[in-house]
């Protein structure tokens, strides 16, 4: 009987310490098995031509979104837009999902980021030329600290307003970290001549 006990024990042990390894492992390759979404404010205008919102994880506040234009420059038809991602210190950004979209054809530029390394940006149009991607899958290093993107928007003709759908993911350095957090919303940006 002794000699069963044991050898349970032995086995149980075993799956525990197998167990733990796999959610080390999984931790270490951020490999996040939940997500939490968190609540957001809507966006409100902080001043001419740009608006901003919060964003809060159990009622504190863990990252904010700004959004700022300028009216559309009349000799070179562009107009520059600036899209950032404030978030706490204790905290890391994981990935950005932009998709600008609008009834017309629409042209986007992307000022080069600033710092160094950027992992792999997916930027393009789709083939409908009516949104415009850009994707960071893995923001690494750039998403320790405030993450601040520069466009230049060539809006279609007549076209009054576009949107932007912004997606990202976030999370908490920790030993053993499973959970990452997810924000998703978007925002109608009228466009001043």
């Amino acid at each position: 009987m002794q000699r069963r006990v044991k050898v349970v024990l032995i086995v149980g042990s075993a799956l525990v310490l197998a167990a733990l390894i796999v959610i080390v492992a999984l931790s270490s390759m951020k490999a996040f098995v939940f997500t939490e979404n968190l609540s957001i404010d809507g966006f409100r205008p902080i001043g001419q031509n740009a608006n901003a919102t919060d964003v809060y994880q159990n009622g504190v506040r863990t990252s904010d979104i700004y959004i700022g234009t300028d009216p559309v420059n009349p000799q070179t038809g562009l107009m520059s837009l600036r899209f950032s991602i404030w978030h706490l210190e204790t905290t890391e950004l994981d990935s950005l999902h932009l998709r600008f979209s609008s009834a017309n054809f629409m042209q986007a530029y992307l000022e080069m980021p600033g710092g160094y390394p950027w992992s792999p940006i997916n930027f393009h149009q789709n083939n409908d030329g009516k949104s415009i991607i850009f994707a960071v899958d893995d923001l690494g290093f750039q998403g320790v600290g405030t993450v601040t993107l520069d466009f230049l928007l060539r809006p279609g003709q007549g076209q009054t307003s576009f949107q932007i759908e912004i997606q990202y993911t976030m999370h908490t350095p920790a030993l053993i970290q499973l959970t990452h957090q997810a924000i998703s919303t978007e925002i109608e940006i009228p466009i001043s001549q």
